[in-house]
């Protein structure tokens, strides 16, 4: 079992070492120079030894003083910390999440139980849009969208990266003239997605044209 001293006359040796003044530990601590003094000589009494030299002035550590006085800082240090960082998950916080609606819908939402299992003192709050969003106005606090990732102004993570491939219906496989090559293209209406958060390299029908030499046949068609 460990043999401790007082926490609060460790405080008041911590305060009053610092400042080698018990007037300035005292304004510190928001008690009266006589307190601090009272702590202080309970902590020599317990310690057995003198931690400061009164005389002559200014007022001076002890070897023994000098010697506490690291430790006790370190410790009180090491304390805060920690309580800060649990004040810190007790407190409610609100997380604003924009996402695009499919994405939410799909991938997100089936996923916040467990997260909020793990982080029960984050409140979360879904904001579902398609649209670009402006972090700038702090109206949200995080955005999933799709796109390159290239904004020099956000903290930006990739959470995952899409496969785009043309696709068709199976029966434009098997028809008289069937679908049997990229070129065979040239005789369908392609049906297009406007994307809203992309530039001109979004994944389109000219990129994948271009992309296998396909330069005759009409993106647009």
């Amino acid at each position: 079992m460990r043999q401790l001293c007082s926490l609060n006359a460790l405080q008041v040796f911590e305060a009053a070492a610092r400042h080698l003044s018990f007037q300035k530990a005292a304004a510190e601590l928001d008690v009266t120079s006589t307190a601090v003094s009272h702590q202080i000589k309970l902590l020599e009494t317990e310690l057995g030894m003198s931690l400061f030299r009164r005389r002559p002035r200014p007022l001076a550590l002890t070897a023994a003083g000098k010697q506490l006085f690291p430790a006790v800082q370190e410790s009180l240090d090491t304390l805060a910390v920690a309580i800060a960082h649990l004040r810190q998950f007790n407190t409610p916080t609100d997380l604003t999440v924009s996402v695009l609606n499919v994405f939410a819908a799909k991938w997100l939402v089936p996923r916040l139980p467990d997260f909020q299992q793990q982080y029960p003192e984050v409140d979360v709050r879904l904001q579902t849009s398609n649209s670009a969003v402006d972090l700038q106005a702090r109206t949200v606090d995080v955005a999933i969208r799709y796109g390159k990732g290239h904004y020099s102004e956000l903290e930006v993570h990739c959470l995952m990266k899409d496969t785009f491939t043309p696709v068709c219906s199976p029966r434009l496989l098997v028809d008289e003239q069937p679908l049997a090559a990229p070129e065979d293209l040239a005789r369908y209406a392609l049906i297009h997605f406007e994307w809203l958060n992309y530039g001109s390299d979004a994944p389109s029908w000219k990129n994948w044209l271009a992309l296998v030499g396909l330069d005759d046949v009409d993106p647009d068609r």
